[in-house]
């Protein structure tokens, strides 16, 4: 199971969006070849017996990752909140505001930033999702 076949049933006359069949939006997007040829993945294994424990022990380093950051916000938040009576009002005016934005919201504007930043790497995506799970995790 080393590549995907696109596109099996796609009549090869008229444009693409027009096309029936499960190949015409890939070709429209430029992931997949027309006339039945694989699809090449850049970097993506296609076999999920070998791929997915890897998968799931990047999901659980970046959940790790995401709270371990979470937790040292906290601290230092509360921290400064709990010394500054100054500090205090704004913080939590600010921690209020920012809690009622759903993290959904963030998410193009962080990942585009993040692909940006490091555009021919998977860290990107990752620190991206890291940023995502702390924003859910610490309300900010």
């Amino acid at each position: 199971m080393g590549s995907v076949s696109c596109g099996s049933s796609v009549p090869s006359q008229g444009p693409a969006y027009y096309r029936g069949g499960d190949g015409a939006l890939l070709r429209l997007a430029h992931i997949c070849p027309p006339r039945n040829r694989p699809c090449q993945y850049p970097g993506g294994d296609t076999d999920l017996s070998r791929a997915l424990p890897k998968y799931a022990f990047f999901s659980v380093v970046r959940i790790t990752i995401a709270y371990f950051l979470s937790l040292a916000f906290a601290l230092v938040y509360g921290y400064v909140a709990a010394y500054s009576a100054k500090a205090e009002r704004f913080m939590v005016a600010l921690l209020d505001i920012l809690q009622s934005i759903p993290v959904l919201s963030f998410l193009p504007g962080v990942m585009l930033a993040m692909i940006a930043l490091f555009p021919d790497r998977q860290l990107g995506v990752e620190l991206g999702c890291i940023i995502l799970i702390l924003t859910a995790r610490s309300g900010i």
